[in-house]
């Protein structure tokens, strides 16, 4: 991988790392609201779940970014952590916080 391959990784991964960042909204999202129709308070309950996972898989997805970003800096950024093969360009393209040669479950 090129030094300007590796600047393209880390711009992309830098602008999705600011997309990701926590925020307020995040929060406000899962504020606990209470309504005396039991059935619109079950409806809440239901959104609040609902942004509650949305917020745990965006949270995950920027630590893995912001990990991708620690090994760009440590020098071991597209190299398998099981194996230390590389990861070829096709999957850190589509995936620049690939972590791994194979996606699981994909043989």
């Amino acid at each position: 991988m090129t030094m300007k391959d590796l600047q393209v990784y880390k711009h992309t991964l830098e602008m999705q790392q600011r997309q990701l960042a926590p925020t307020r909204t995040d929060l406000q999202a899962i504020e606990t609201q209470r309504v005396a129709d039991s059935f619109d308070d079950l409806v809440l309950e239901n959104e609040r779940h609902i942004a509650l996972e949305a917020c745990s898989r965006k949270a995950n997805l920027f630590l893995e970014v912001t990990e991708a970003l620690g090994r760009i800096d440590a020098g071991a950024y597209g190299l398998c952590l099981d194996c230390g093969e590389p990861i070829s360009v096709k999957r850190l393209s589509a995936m620049p916080c690939a972590t791994v040669l194979e996606m699981p479950g994909r043989g």
